[in-house]
């Protein structure tokens, strides 16, 4: 009877609220301990500029296309990672452990940070053996040394020279839709020479607890603003890893 209730009230709840929340299940390990594969979460939609660092958001998938130096962004598939850096933020990775600089609380999962600072340091490649947005030429940012990166704001604008161009090159081509080229120490965008790019978008730097098999903005790049669904506001279903027991409203954001 009580597990009838909560399936009314859950039912009901997204009914009243269908324009302000969604239901999403949790599909990778990515975000473990926190989430858990199966998990049922109720998501606030993402329509303000509320989200701040270490919410969970979902977010449409973005993934690396060859030759592992753009992005694309589809809509066909959503990902769960937590928020670490926001628009105008600048960060980096120090021996392993995630900084914002001039925000001094802790970032993401700690104890996974610990074991990243350990281990051995390497450059990213995910999964398929597919190498980072940012590792390239004169880029050598690793799971334990990352930046300092800008993460770009909407209507701010950056130096664009011979250096800079690499870390903000699938960005630019995404929100241009033309590709960028060096040429004798010279940056062009498409047949145009630049040295300064204003941005149409606000971004954000998102990972995974689960560090170790999280593919995230370390390797794909920043989030743009437009494909944040919503971000997580507590899990109302869980099958619990060690005891396969169920619980329902099990609050953990």
């Amino acid at each position: 009877i009580r597990l009838l209730y909560i399936i009314i009230f859950v039912i009901v709840l997204g009914e009243l609220f269908f324009n302000n929340y969604s239901f999403f299940r949790i599909p990778t390990t990515s975000m473990e301990p926190t989430l858990f594969p199966g998990d049922r979460v109720l998501v606030t939609n993402f329509t303000t500029g509320d989200i701040v660092h270490n919410d969970v958001i979902v977010f449409n998938m973005p993934f690396l296309k060859e030759p592992f130096d753009s992005i694309v962004f589809c809509s066909d598939q959503y990902l769960v990672k937590r928020c670490i850096a926001l628009p105008n933020d600048t960060f980096e990775i120090k021996g392993g452990f995630f900084r914002v600089h001039g925000y001094k609380g802790l970032l993401g999962n700690m104890k996974q940070q610990k074991l990243v600072s350990k281990g051995i340091d390497t450059v990213m490649y995910n999964n398929n053996n597919q190498i980072s947005v940012f590792q390239a030429k004169n880029k050598f940012w690793s799971v334990r040394e990352f930046g300092p990166l800008w993460v770009p704001a909407k209507n701010m604008t950056v130096v664009i020279d011979s250096a800079s161009w690499i870390v903000y090159k699938a960005l630019i081509e995404w929100e241009q839709k033309k590709k960028m080229h060096l040429k004798l120490n010279k940056v062009y965008l498409g047949d145009s020479l630049i040295n300064a790019y204003c941005f149409m978008e606000d971004y954000y730097f998102v990972a995974g607890d689960n560090l170790p098999v999280s593919v995230d903005s370390r390797y794909w790049g920043v989030l743009p603003r437009s494909f944040i669904v919503g971000k997580v506001a507590f899990v109302w279903f869980t099958r619990r890893k060690e005891t396969k027991n169920i619980e329902w409203m099990f609050l953990k954001m």
